[in-house]
């Protein structure tokens, strides 16, 4: 089952059509760091200071300072994301022979992949922005996401069919 008619390589470059027609749209509808600066100081009333350049030592450095003063949260974060995402390469890898061995044909397996990659692509496209959008206005962001890939996990890998 084909979603379209479309080749690959068709696909490929209406994405990248896509692509760079956002670029455009993002040039002429985000403020360059002049117009920000402006606006920033014509609002607050006062000259907004300059930061100061940093290295990219020094950047690293505090970089670091952060992850380790996070340190269980970012562990558990890299846990979380590493289960879920091989979880899902690995399904994805075997659905067609999962559907052929659930369903009985080599069709099967195949609409089975194309369902997967279908649902993905929704939940990619709708509901990551919106979970995303939840946790900045939670108050916890990185902890409601970090319990909602690890609950997501739990219930992938308890209802997904098993060959046997």
């Amino acid at each position: 089952v084909h979603l379209t008619r479309w080749s690959l390589s068709a696909v490929m470059w209406a994405w990248l059509a896509l692509v760079v027609l956002a670029g455009f749209c993002c040039h002429y509808t985000v403020p360059s760091l002049v117009e920000y600066r402006a606006k920033a100081e014509s609002v607050l009333g006062t000259a907004v200071p300059l930061s100061a350049r940093s290295s990219l030592w020094q950047m690293l450095l505090e970089g670091h300072a952060v992850l380790w003063r996070h340190w269980l949260l970012h562990a558990l974060a890299v846990i979380a994301f590493g289960v879920a995402l091989g979880w899902g390469m690995l399904y994805s890898s075997l659905l067609g022979d999962w559907g052929k061995l659930l369903f009985g044909s080599t069709v099967a397996g195949e609409r089975l992949g194309a369902t997967y990659n279908v649902l993905t692509g929704i939940g990619g496209a709708l509901v990551t922005p919106v979970a995303a959008y939840a946790g900045d206005n939670a108050g916890n962001g990185p902890g409601l996401m970090l319990a909602s890939m690890v609950v997501l996990s739990v219930i992938t890998s308890l209802i997904v069919p098993r060959p046997t």
